[in-house]
């Protein structure tokens, strides 16, 4: 069975809860099975803002989650990141050699080395790792396993109310690296002992080549606690191989009912008691009621950077919430745009329809006007119809042919037969059976029209010739008469006045 299946699928922020939104707090959570510390942190003064402590028992049905967000709303917080400090009773810790220096191949090798040296299977559990010395040969290692089923019902009931931590470490990793920065005694000269109710954390100096060494065990409050110290803080030193000496030996946290002149003589270290408000930025009134290790893992969880972390989520369910954040902006960008695109097609395609249907009727008028203009001649196809009549009409201007003009062909022509007309017309009220005329050419020129043909008669021929001397538009340039058989034959020559 893939234990890490349900949780690939379930690494975005959830939507609900007191995170969805941008904050200006973080939340450090000291979780134990049946108990949770939850310290809200400043984003940039560092200062505590609220502490609480809340637990189950078999009057209260809300889960630890559950009741931590019912406090936060209480209170009015909202925190942008939330950091996990998971108790040491929930933790195993192991100390191994690696044979690698840099962080990354440690990482992808570390748990070979767990199972090689518990002889175990390791599919089950979370790892994570934390150097604690280096050299030429290679690292020390502490290496923190937990049970996976166990976290990840821890991950979905902090996921189910809105709280997605960012990162899930051992308190024992959050408290070494918070007591490193400690000024007063010096963190690389103090070995610091954290006395919980039901834990003791051993942290050893502060030194550059790695992280401080560190250790854990978790007693009972009916033990003789001097006893313990006195025994277990020597054999942990002597573990250690002295490599980072040790000037001072400072308590934190339970210390009431302590010998510590008796721890002094077992360590051979001065030894000093250390409040846990002296390491605390402030200090509400509601913190009083707080187990104070379980509020300094809390609150040393919390705040940022995160140079030396050994986080158990790394190893199971990564946290992608900024990630999901990110994607999730690209998502409704895309979406959006996706819209907008739709939109612009549509109305490009609404308004590509509506220019073919107008663009249909004005070809349908088009080829109607077209027809009337060029005697039932449709328009031509591959060119533009207004560019043929342009050309059409140029050549007709440049021919002087031009439809209309009083100087063209069927101008003339028109005059004419007004002449011929008006002289047939003559004829026939006075001698309708006379009028016999034959014409056998016409002919024109730019300038002139020459007409030939016979009469039934000489009269016949003069009243032709009168008519076309009197018509307005016509001027008589020659004519002729000569007989032809029994006809008579005329030709006759005419021009159009000038300026009439």
């Amino acid at each position: 069975m893939d234990l890490d299946e349900p949780y690939r699928k379930k690494r975005s922020l959830p939507r609900r809860g007191v995170l969805f939104v941008e904050q200006q707090n973080r939340l450090g959570i000291h979780l134990t099975a049946d108990r949770a510390t939850a310290v809200v942190v400043g984003l940039h003064d560092q200062q505590v803002q609220a502490a609480f402590s809340v637990r189950t028992d078999e009057q209260t049905s809300a889960s630890l989650a559950e009741q931590i967000a019912q406090q936060l709303a209480a209170r009015n917080l909202v925190c942008a990141e939330v950091f996990v400090a998971l108790d040491s009773s929930l933790i195993t810790q192991h100390r191994l050699r690696s044979e690698f220096t840099d962080l990354k191949q440690i990482q992808a090798t570390i748990r070979f080395d767990v199972e090689e040296a518990l002889a175990t299977d390791a599919s089950g559990m979370a790892i994570a790792s934390w150097i604690t010395d280096r050299d030429e040969q290679g690292s020390d290692v502490a290496v923190f396993s937990a049970d996976r089923p166990l976290l990840a019902a821890f991950l979905d009931d902090l996921q189910a109310h809105g709280l997605d931590p960012t990162v899930i470490e051992p308190d024992l990793v959050c408290l070494a690296r918070r007591l490193e920065e400690h000024p007063d005694p010096p963190a690389e000269t103090t070995l610091f002992v954290l006395l919980a109710e039901r834990a003791c954390y051993i942290i050893g100096p502060a030194h550059a080549q790695g992280a401080p060494a560190v250790r854990s065990f978790l007693w009972s409050p009916v033990q003789d606690r001097s006893a313990v110290l006195a025994r277990e803080i020597p054999l942990t030193l002597a573990s250690w191989n002295g490599k980072h000496p040790v000037e001072h030996v400072a308590l934190i946290g339970h210390t009431d009912g302590l010998d510590i002149e008796r721890v002094a003589r077992a360590v051979h270290h001065p030894v000093h008691p250390l409040a846990v408000a002296d390491l605390l930025p402030s200090a509400p009134l509601d913190m009083l009621d707080t187990p104070p290790v379980s509020l300094l893992a809390a609150w040393a969880a919390a705040p940022a950077p995160r140079l030396k972390q050994a986080d158990l989520r790394a190893d199971f369910a990564p946290f992608l919430g900024k990630q999901v954040r990110v994607q999730r902006c690209l998502r409704v960008a895309a979406i959006a745009l996706t819209i907008l695109f739709c939109l612009l097609a549509f109305e490009f395609r609404r308004q590509s329809q509506t220019y073919t249907r107008n663009a249909g009727a004005l070809w349908s008028k088009l080829e109607v006007d077209y027809e009337q203009a060029m005697m039932g001649n449709k328009p031509p196809k591959g060119e533009a119809p207004h560019k043929f009549l342009d050309r059409v009409l140029r050549g007709m201007k440049k021919d002087g042919r031009n439809v209309g003009d009083e100087d063209s062909i069927p101008a003339r022509l028109t005059y004419i037969l007004e002449a011929l007309n008006q002289a047939m017309g003559a004829e026939e009220t006075q001698n309708p059976n006379a009028i016999d005329l034959q014409i056998q050419s016409l002919s024109l020129t730019t300038r002139t029209m020459k007409l030939t043909g016979t009469t039934g008669s000489r009269a016949q021929t003069m009243s032709l010739l009168n008519a076309l001397s009197n018509h307005p538009r016509l001027n008589k340039v020659a004519e002729t008469m000569f007989a032809d058989g029994a006809r008579d034959g005329f030709t006759v020559t005419v021009e159009l006045k000038k300026g009439a």
